[in-house]
């Protein structure tokens, strides 16, 4: 009976916990939709406007900002229906050196010299990825090593559209 009691009351508080929204994700929504206003940056999704936002910080763990990279230098550049802003650059020569001067230059791309996109409650070691219904971000998530499907989510993302 105790074994029951424990379970329901374990269900109950996990079905609570997944239903609340998380008041930090909902301020990093806020901070992001706030700092796209201020950069002009149009993040609407459909009519060939931006769906998805990728921040990549240039420190923090390289893994996972290789694996933005890649699929920046791969799929992103000249899509712009993906917004890419490279935030906390110590040097423009290292930043070109790990990606073509010519893909950064593409119009979907926003090179963060101020730092704005990485930090306060947008700071983090790992790439930030935001997703866009209906010009309202629906999703904010990072690009960890335990989250790696990310990536994946975005083409889905697009392709739904």
């Amino acid at each position: 009976m105790n074994k029951i009691l424990y379970l329901l009351t374990l269900l109950l508080v996990m079905g609570g916990l997944t239903s609340c929204s998380n008041p930090a994700n909902e301020q990093k929504k806020t901070t992001l939709k706030q700092k796209l206003t201020e950069h002009n940056i149009k993040s609407a999704s459909g009519n060939g406007q931006t769906s998805a936002i990728v921040i990549i910080p240039r420190t923090g763990c390289s893994g996972c900002i290789g694996m933005a990279d890649y699929f920046f230098k791969m799929e992103g550049a000249g899509n712009n229906r993906i917004q890419f802003i490279f935030t906390k650059i110590g040097s423009m020569k290292e930043l070109h050196s790990k990606i073509d001067p010519t893909l950064l230059s593409s119009s979907n791309v926003l090179i963060d010299n101020e730092g704005a996109f990485g930090f306060g409650i947008l700071d983090s070691i790992y790439p930030t990825i935001a997703f866009f219904d209906n010009d309202k971000i629906s999703r904010i998530e990072n690009l960890s090593p335990s989250n790696k499907n990310l990536l994946e989510d975005i083409r889905s993302h697009l392709s739904e559209e």
